[in-house]
């Protein structure tokens, strides 16, 4: 198992419990430096308070100490949010129903390739956003296939 994946096993289930998910760790040599870091958000698509992230970086330093998994002397840990408009792995897309999301879409729809709306649900094959268009509310189906990528957005 590479390092990674030790720290993800290590820390997924404490944090979960804590209603925190791992979104990505990344362990590289920047600047000279070896950073490992942890990038996290609320499982409830809630933003994640900087007591929350000071919370779960003393967590993360504990477990990672106690375990001893990572073998290189000196690294620094940073732990921290993804941010508002975090892209969203499209293999997740599911756990972000009932958000407000931007896609981008392959092959367009009524001339659009950047559609922004409310993810309403989703099956195997289609996605289910309604997008506001002037004062109405347009329901569209869209193939998964279609979509190249997506994001939280800001709805404002």
């Amino acid at each position: 198992m590479s390092t990674i994946e030790d720290v993800y096993n290590l820390i997924c289930e404490p944090l979960k419990s804590k209603g925190i998910s791992v979104y990505e760790i990344t362990f590289q040599k920047e600047s000279g430096d070896l950073i490992l870091r942890i990038l996290v958000e609320k499982m409830d698509g809630l933003s994640i308070t900087l007591d929350e992230i000071v919370e779960v970086s003393e967590e993360v330093s504990t477990l990672l100490d106690e375990q001893d998994v990572i073998k290189e002397d000196n690294y620094t840990l940073d732990v921290a949010s993804v941010g508002a408009e975090h892209p969203i792995k499209l293999e997740q897309l599911d756990n972000y129903v009932g958000k407000y999301i931007n896609i981008h879409l392959i092959n367009p729809i009524k001339g659009l390739n950047i559609l922004e709306g409310t993810l309403d649900n989703i099956d195997e094959s289609l996605v289910y956003l309604t997008v506001r268009d002037k004062t109405r509310n347009n329901h569209l189906e869209i193939k998964r296939s279609d979509i190249d990528r997506a994001r939280l957005a800001i709805k404002f």
